[in-house]
């Protein structure tokens, strides 16, 4: 069978329509067989960050005897993945602490409603001091299937502190098994068949559809910050001085001038119901109402193919005042 041809650490050759596809009616084996080669190197490499958190290090909690939730979040992993690369610096309790520190991984699968928890322990107690000279580093993968939505609870350890975290999709390594790759990259000598085009065509709209970019994936630090207001009327999640800006210039498809995304949130709160929004200046681009402590919500919406600022708006429409400790918005188009 033949292999594919994984370009490891090697950008592969730009694509020269000029030499490559000067036959105007059938393409000739060299471009196919370079767009192959595109094509799974993007799959391979080219992932998106799904979510980024961080304090400052005055900031970081002291810690408790058990795990203490810290930080959600909700993404939708790409086409191609099949795990999520963790990247965190926690901090022992104290400089005398005698258990290895850990954070705890609550992720689940949104459509299956099914949650896998996962302990990731750094091997070692060892630590000089306080401060910068206390850090440890999580680098580790967890699985995930592709173009899924998934929620992830995270929570320090016993006897751990949560300075900040970020998590990535990764896809496999390229094999004859995986369907997101293309078999057989080299097409000199070998029939151009009607199948192999029509899985680069269903490659591109998967790439397109499902890998684009997470543009808001905003948590709470729970033991740090509280966003929570008894105003009725809109308030910013963020200080005034605080926006998003998104350019959304090249994400629109062609002949059109607005980009789909999905926007969310989540909020704890004894009673009621209230709304959280994306704002463009003063228009409200997205809404959704928390009905239920704890669940996140999502709707559907068209921003503007610009560069533009944004900002988190939040209002209490009945019951107890809300505490909002997530909000989401990644661009989705199918």
């Amino acid at each position: 069978m033949p292999k594919l041809i994984d370009t490891q650490l090697i950008t592969p050759k730009r694509i020269k329509a000029s030499q490559f596809a000067r036959n105007g009616i059938a393409p000739s084996a060299a471009f196919d067989s370079l767009l192959a080669t595109q094509l799974n190197h993007l799959v391979r490499y080219k992932r998106k960050m799904l979510f980024s958190h961080g304090i400052q290090l005055s900031q970081v909690p002291a810690g408790s005897a058990g795990a203490t939730e810290r930080c959600r979040f909700r993404f939708f992993t790409g086409f191609g993945a099949v795990g999520i690369r963790i990247r965190a610096a926690i901090m022992n309790r104290s400089a005398a602490a005698t258990t290895s520190p850990y954070l705890r991984l609550a992720l689940t699968d949104v459509g299956a409603a099914s949650t896998a928890t996962t302990d990731v322990t750094v091997a070692s107690t060892s630590s000089s001091g306080t401060g910068l000279n206390n850090l440890l580093y999580i680098d580790q993968v967890i699985d995930c299937d592709e173009m899924k939505v998934y929620e992830l609870v995270v929570s320090d350890g016993a006897n751990t502190r949560l300075l900040s975290i970020s998590g990535s999709d990764v896809a496999a390594v390229p094999s004859d098994d995986e369907a997101c790759y293309l078999a057989a990259v080299s097409s000199v000598g070998r029939p151009i068949t009607a199948e192999r085009h029509n899985k680069m065509r269903d490659i591109i709209n998967n790439l397109y559809a499902y890998n684009g970019p997470h543009l808001i994936a905003w948590s709470a630090h729970s033991g740090v910050e509280t966003v929570s207001s008894s105003s009725t009327s809109y308030v910013r999640i963020h200080p005034t001085t605080v926006d998003y800006e998104l350019d959304l210039s090249l994400l629109a498809r062609r002949n059109q001038t607005t980009v789909n995304v999905v926007f969310g949130a989540v909020g704890t709160f004894a009673s009621g119901t209230h709304d959280v929004a994306l704002f463009e200046g003063a228009t409200n681009k997205a809404t959704v109402t928390l009905t239920t402590s704890g669940v996140w919500v999502t709707t559907t919406a068209t921003l503007d193919a610009s560069e533009l600022a944004y900002s988190l708006q939040y209002k209490r429409n009945s019951g107890a005042n809300p505490t909002i400790t997530g909000v989401t918005c990644y661009v989705y188009d199918p």
